[in-house]
């Protein structure tokens, strides 16, 4: 009701009240009355922060038109309703770092009255680490955001703080003080902990899984090794002994994945390279004076894809290593991996050799070792070209079959 009346009375400052012979005529100081009403309105401590100095500047000699003092009231009030009403904390502090103005959602934030907080230090009010530099931050015109620790007075909780700090600039630039508010974060902050911790605990699980994974494999081409020991059929023993790089094959897989950070991808990199590398040394002398030249881009893959890629190579490069390069006879193989874009990659494995044709690429050839690529090639939503007039040439185009499924958040 108040600011009704005042609006009016400054709309018509020449209108005649009745039985009020102090608001019209010389008598009445219409500016001293307009000082009057803005105190009414705005709380001492606004006025102290300097919030209403517009007030002070037409009530000491700057004539303004009557049309702009409801303007400023309804400035002055709203400021107020959004300061007050505010659920975050608000503080202000001028250029020395001293609070001048506080609303109640701080005082009941850190648990102290008005007289504890405006007058004093910020730095010796809120008691949290390095609010000090944060504020010298601010009133050299920076802007600052911090999450401390705090615990209020006479309480042993602490509570987290989110503290963001801008400066305030008068009209030449220059830093006149600075805002701060407040957040109580602490909920966050603990479910954020916990999540991390829950992190954890899974990557150290995963980690388990991959590796004992890895013995298991292991354990099953120890037995096979151990099996053919048993075995007089040369070819029977050829067989156990493919099957025993098969299962390593995938065993270094999972020890790559117990290794890597990610815990769900692999460097096929270094996969490769591990893998062609044992493949030379398993064939032992007979692959000794072959050369192998690598051009592997550095990309990564998941299980899914990663172990049928793997088995792929490993198939590939046994059979060249088996067949293509009579002992003695020099050659070399030759390995590339490129990426086409669109999760789409291309695998390239050519030989140069005097030997024999490799079994898997002869003409009406259907060994296990094609089948096994054909299968793996489909597996990979890809296609596969393979000639094998001299030496071996095979180009294969697959697809990153996860890639899909991350887009698809599955």
């Amino acid at each position: 009701m108040l600011l009704s009346v005042t609006v009016l009375i400054l709309l018509s400052p020449s209108a005649s009240y009745h039985g009020s012979p102090g608001l019209h005529g010389e008598d009445f100081d219409q500016e001293a009355f307009h000082l009057t009403i803005v105190e009414s309105l705005v709380p001492r401590n606004l006025l102290a922060a300097g919030l209403s100095s517009v007030g002070w500047t037409f009530a000491s000699g700057h004539k303004t038109r009557n049309t702009e003092y409801p303007k400023l009231l309804v400035s002055e009030t709203t400021y107020r309703a959004i300061f007050e009403g505010s659920p975050v904390a608000i503080v202000h502090f001028d250029a020395a770092g001293t609070a001048t103005a506080v609303n109640e959602h701080l005082l009941r934030l850190l648990c102290l009255r008005e007289d504890q907080v405006v007058g004093k230090r910020l730095a010796d009010t809120i008691q949290v680490p390095h609010v000090a530099q944060a504020i010298q931050a601010v009133l050299s015109g920076k802007k600052d955001r911090r999450e401390w620790p705090c615990a209020a007075p006479h309480q042993t909780d602490v509570r987290t703080l989110a503290v963001d700090f801008a400066p305030l600039f008068e009209c030449d630039g220059s830093v006149s003080g600075g805002i701060g508010v407040l957040h109580d974060v602490t909920e966050r902050s603990k479910a954020e902990k916990k999540l991390q911790e829950s992190v954890n605990e899974k990557e150290i699980l995963l980690k388990r899984i991959h590796h004992r994974v890895k013995n298991n494999l292991q354990v099953i081409t120890s037995l096979l090794d151990l099996q053919s020991a048993y075995v007089e059929d040369e070819s029977f023993l050829e067989i156990l002994k493919e099957m025993q790089d098969r299962i390593w094959s995938i065993a270094i897989v999972h020890e790559m994945l117990y290794r890597s950070e990610s815990l769900a991808r692999i460097d096929v990199h270094d996969y490769v390279e591990e893998l062609v590398e044992g493949l030379f040394h398993s064939y032992g002398p007979k692959a000794a004076p072959i050369e192998k030249r690598l051009s592997i881009e550095r990309v990564s893959f998941a299980i899914e894809t990663a172990v049928p890629f793997g088995l792929m190579i490993h198939e590939l490069v046994s059979s060249l290593l088996n067949e293509a390069f009579p002992e003695g006879t020099a050659g070399a193989v030759d390995m590339s991996l490129r990426s086409l874009g669109d999760d789409c990659f291309e695998l390239l494995v050519m030989s140069r050799s005097s030997g024999k044709q490799p079994a898997m690429t002869r003409a009406g050839g259907r060994s296990f070792g094609l089948r096994l690529v054909e299968a793996l090639t489909k597996q990979l939503r890809g296609e596969m070209e393979m000639d094998g007039e001299s030496g071996m040439y095979a180009r294969i185009r697959f697809r990153d079959i996860t890639a899909g499924k991350r887009q698809e958040g599955l």
